[in-house]
C-alpha cells in the first residue's frame, strides 16, 4: 500500500469506518463485437472501502505526489480534447454505467442499500489551476455524489 493511501485509510478510520483496501469488483461489460452481442467480465480494483453502521464509502486514491498532479485531462467532459487525454486513470468517474454497477455490487457485497453508498476521491495533489474544474465536474455527476478530499 502506498503511503498516501495509508493516510487516507487512517482518515477513514478516524471517522469510525472499518476499512479494507484493494477490493476487486467484477462487472460484466459488453464487447465491441459488431456481428453479435458478447460480454466479458472485468475486475475493477477499488483502493479503499470503508464501512460503518450508517454508510459505506468507496474511495479512489489519486496521490500524484512528485508529479504534475490530478489533471482535468483525466475527466471526460472537461478535458481539452486537443491535448492527450487519459480517461482510464479515473474510469469510475468517467463511466456512469460502470460507476452504478460497481456501487450496486459493493453495496450488495457489504449489505448496504445503494442509497447509503458514498464515493470519495482522495487527492494528494491537483495540477496547477485544475482543482476547481475537477471539483465542479465531480459535483455534477449523478448519484452517488463524489466528495473530493484533499
Amino acid at each position: 500500500m502506498e503511503a498516501f493511501e495509508q493516510l487516507c485509510r487512517v482518515a477513514l478510520e478516524s471517522e469510525n469506518f472499518v476499512v479494507t483496501g484493494n477490493v476487486k469488483v467484477f462487472v460484466q461489460r459488453p464487447t465491441r463485437k459488431v456481428k453479435y452481442e458478447e460480454a466479458q467480465e472485468h475486475g475493477y480494483d477499488l483502493d479503499l472501502v470503508g464501512a460503518r453502521g450508517d454508510r459505506l464509502v468507496v474511495a479512489e486514491v489519486k496521490s500524484y505526489l512528485g508529479s504534475r498532479g490530478v489533471s482535468r485531462q483525466f475527466f471526460e467532459g472537461i478535458a481539452d480534447e486537443t491535448k492527450r487525454t487519459v480517461y482510464n486513470r479515473c474510469r469510475l468517474f468517467n463511466d456512469e454505467e460502470l460507476r452504478q454497477e460497481v456501487v450496486a455490487r459493493v453495496a450488495e457485497r457489504y449489505g448496504y442499500a445503494t442509497s447509503r453508498v458514498e464515493m470519495r476521491m482522495y487527492v494528494g495533489r491537483f495540477a496547477s489551476g485544475h482543482e476547481q474544474d475537477i471539483r465542479n465536474h465531480l459535483r455534477r455527476l449523478p448519484s452517488p455524489a463524489v466528495a473530493v478530499v484533499v
